[in-house]
């Protein structure tokens, strides 16, 4: 259940290495009270706030199935396969798969 509020918490975390980059790790505390979930997909940005530069990190929600072909005009005889599965969908099998 996401939230909507806006009530300033402080954690205090260090920037670390972390393989080829650089992360911070997020207490449980501050992920709930973002409502931020292991797994979620954030977007990173930066923000200048009162002068001084602010890391955001904002969820993206995945769209739906549906919500990804609601705008989607085209019939099945206009569809264009994206060209990395022209290479294999076109050719001849060669075992028992079926195309």
């Amino acid at each position: 259940m996401r939230r909507n509020h806006m009530e300033t918490k402080i954690n205090t975390t260090r920037v670390s290495p972390w393989g080829n980059s650089n992360g911070i790790i997020l207490n449980k505390a501050i992920l709930q009270e973002a409502d931020i979930e292991v797994g979620d997909m954030l977007q990173v940005s930066t923000q200048q706030i009162h002068g001084r530069t602010a890391i955001v990190l904002e969820t993206m929600n995945e769209p739906t199935l549906a919500e990804k072909y609601a705008v989607y005009q085209g019939t099945p005889e206009t569809y264009e396969k994206p060209d990395d599965l022209k290479d294999w969908s076109d050719g001849e099998s060669f075992g028992k798969e079926i195309w």
